[in-house]
Formats: C-alpha cells, sequence, structure tokens
C-alpha cells in the first residue's frame, strides 16, 4: 500500500497538536486574576494589571465571544478559570507557555507567561473571594466597596457584619502560615475596621509573587516589591485585604455553607463553616478567616493558618514607607 505524503503530514499534525497539549495541565492560566471592563478581561501579571489584547494568535474578543456560546453566562468564569479547556475547544490548545499581548498605556507588550496550576488555583481563589451582587438574575463579580458595616437582625440580637472590606473589630495585627500550593507567611495588619490595611507577605518564588509590602490606604493599593525592588500603584483592593465573602450569613447561606462545632485558631473561638460541593473549610472570628482549607482542585490545595493574633492600637508607621532605591 502507497502512504501518502498527505497522510504523513496528517499524523504530524495530529502527533504536534497532542504533543502541544500535553504541555498545559488540564487547569492551568497564565494570569493570577481576571476582572473585567465592557465584557473584555483586565488580567493580573505579576501583581500588574494589563487588558488583554491576544493569547497568542486569537484574540481575547474572540475567546471571549466563544465562552458566551459555549458557557452561556458563566462565560467569564469559564474564561478565567478554565483557559486550557476553552483553547481546546476553539482547535487552539496551549503549550506549556503562551504569548500574551496586552496593552499598556498608549501601546502594547508582548509577555511570554508560563501556564501553571498554581495561576489557575489563585485566579480561583481571586473569584471566589470577590464581592458577589446580584443583578439582573445574574452573579456578578464587582469591585465597588460602602464605607460602613451594616447591622443585621438575628433572632433579638442584633449582628455587626463587614460589608466590602470592613471588619468589625478597630485593629489587629495576624500572622498566617500557607502550606499547599501557595506557601509562605502573611502579617496582616489592619486599622480603623480595615480602612487602612498593610499586608506583608513572604513567598519562596516570583511565582506566587515574591516578597511585597501591600498598602491600601485611602482606597488605594501601593505594591512595594522587596524581590524586584519595584512599586506599583492599583485601583483595586485585593481580596487579602478584606474579610472573606462568606463573612456575611446572607453569602454563607446562598453558597451553601454548613456550621460545623466551633474550633479553637490561635487562641480564639472560631465559628466553622464548611463546603462539601467545592471542598473548602473556614474558620471565623470576628468575621475574620483565621484558618482557610481550599482544596477546590483536590490535593492541589491550600491551607491558611493563624498562628497568632494580637490587638493594636495602630500600624507601625514604618510600614507604610518606601525603601529608597525602589523603581516607581
Amino acid at each position: 500500500m502507497k502512504i501518502t505524503q498527505t497522510f504523513w503530514s496528517t499524523i504530524l499534525v495530529v502527533l504536534m497538536t497532542g504533543f502541544t497539549m500535553a504541555q498545559a495541565p488540564e487547569k492551568a492560566a497564565p494570569f493570577t486574576a481576571v476582572k473585567w471592563e465592557n465584557e473584555l478581561p483586565i488580567v493580573r501579571i505579576n501583581n500588574e494589571w494589563y487588558p488583554l489584547l491576544k493569547i497568542n494568535d486569537l484574540d481575547a474578543k474572540n475567546i471571549v465571544d466563544f465562552c458566551k456560546k459555549a458557557y452561556d453566562s458563566k462565560y467569564q468564569k469559564r474564561f478565567s478559570e478554565d483557559l486550557v479547556e476553552v483553547l481546546t475547544g476553539m482547535g487552539k490548545p496551549p503549550g506549556s507557555s503562551v504569548k500574551l499581548t496586552l496593552k499598556k498605556d498608549a501601546g502594547t507588550i508582548v509577555k511570554t507567561v508560563e501556564m501553571t496550576k498554581e495561576n489557575r488555583q489563585l485566579a480561583w481563589k481571586y473569584n471566589n473571594e470577590a464581592t458577589e451582587v446580584v443583578s439582573n438574575d445574574k452573579i456578578e463579580i464587582v469591585e465597588q466597596h460602602t464605607d460602613k458595616n451594616y447591622e443585621v437582625k438575628a433572632g433579638d440580637k442584633t449582628v455587626i457584619q463587614p460589608k466590602s472590606g470592613l471588619f468589625t473589630i478597630k485593629a489587629a495585627k495576624i500572622t498566617y502560615e500557607y502550606k499547599g500550593i501557595i506557601e509562605g507567611t502573611d502579617v496582616l495588619y489592619f486599622d480603623n475596621y480595615g480602612e487602612t490595611v498593610v499586608l506583608v507577605q513572604t513567598r519562596p518564588s516570583e511565582l506566587q509573587g515574591g516578597n511585597q509590602t501591600i498598602i491600601y490606604k485611602d482606597k488605594k493599593t501601593t505594591i512595594i516589591n522587596h524581590t524586584r525592588k519595584t512599586v506599583a500603584n492599583s485601583p483595586f483592593r485585593p481580596k487579602d485585604t478584606e474579610p472573606p465573602t462568606i463573612a456575611t450569613s446572607a453569602n454563607r447561606e446562598s453558597e451553601g455553607y454548613e456550621k460545623l462545632a466551633n474550633e479553637t485558631i490561635a487562641g480564639k473561638e472560631c465559628e466553622v463553616y464548611h463546603n462539601k460541593a467545592i471542598n473548602a473549610k473556614y474558620w471565623l472570628w470576628n468575621n475574620i478567616d483565621l484558618r482557610l482549607e481550599n482544596y477546590t482542585l483536590g490535593k492541589n490545595g491550600y491551607t491558611k493558618n493563624a498562628t497568632s493574633v494580637e490587638t493594636i492600637t495602630s500600624i507601625p508607621n514604618d510600614l507604610f514607607l518606601i525603601p529608597e532605591g525602589y523603581e516607581k
């Protein structure tokens, strides 16, 4: 039997396609978070935000349009959390890295970024700890925040619940240890019920952010990266600087969390809530998550555990200082 050149070309294409698909994990992403503006994605790369124009040779708008047709109202979630599946469905399975064309200032830049499970997990975490509102029967992720707590009647008691980033105690310092796909430590300082926050992060690699200080003050965010010695500003508030979504009883109920017996973390009695559907478990003290077990991706999850909790009068002033020689 004569084997034609077309046959061998077809086999080559199949082999190359299969090889490409094998390079990217099933659940992977090149970005660590996604926001949306006019139904187009703004992605976070190395703690900086960029409007996304292309992934490899695919226009971002075309990818979003595909997601809308395939996943309807969940298109934003699937774009940010299931990008490998999306690109494969478009006939363009990604390799171990992708080329991102991004808008910056008045021009564009191109970055080659690895597709990793860690990035995808951070994107999932960002989505699931964002503030949610219901609009036209759809759940949307929003960034708008108000300035005050609100009261909720619970039987004959009035419970103060945090709304949009505010805690129920005035000031504290909490030290956390991370284990799993996220490793390292966080030291969270907040004052004025969370209107001012400093988060000192220590991570073993740049992939997870490196060593940095995140300052949220006057509704603005400053990110001081001690690994790269750079300073960046953002109008958005990082989710790790505010209470989790389930801090409100309405969200706990709507998201399917079950109340378990209280437990003690870092000397504080915590309410424990478990969501079997997404394999996540929170330990809340004054609506602050002192412990989180997040295993939505099975073994590729992480734990966040408070090792100490201190009440403070104010955040130390030196934490707001930008070291000399850092590039702004």
